[in-house]
């Protein structure tokens, strides 16, 4: 949000000020979410839904453009690095939303 006009140049992106930018609100939509509700699940799946996007985005300019494939690279590598951190975390809070009656008790058998 902060850069969207040069981050879209070096990308290769032609029209990629109005989409940078709303990526960028849409992770901020998701962290208000994550950091104010108290379900927290749904804000979580978002961000893996935006990774997803992003993801899909750089491989997009990557093959519309193969002379910015290396400026890809590097956007490409850290979304994947939080990509699987947040799918856990999603799964995770996802788990915890089971209502008390559906879960199952582990007990120790003595």
């Amino acid at each position: 949000m902060l850069a969207p006009k040069p981050m879209a140049k070096w990308l290769g992106m032609r029209h990629g000020v109005p989409i940078l930018t709303a990526y960028g609100a849409r992770e901020v939509a998701s962290g208000v979410g994550i950091l104010t509700i108290g379900n927290k699940a749904p804000a979580m799946w978002s961000r893996v839904a935006g990774d997803a996007l992003d993801i899909a985005s750089l491989v997009s300019v990557a093959i519309e453009r193969p002379s910015k494939w290396r400026n890809t690279t590097l956007p490409l590598a850290a979304v994947a690095g939080v990509t699987a951190p947040d799918i856990a975390c999603a799964v995770a809070l996802s788990g915890r939303n089971i209502p008390a009656r559906r879960r199952t008790r582990i007990t120790r058998g003595d």
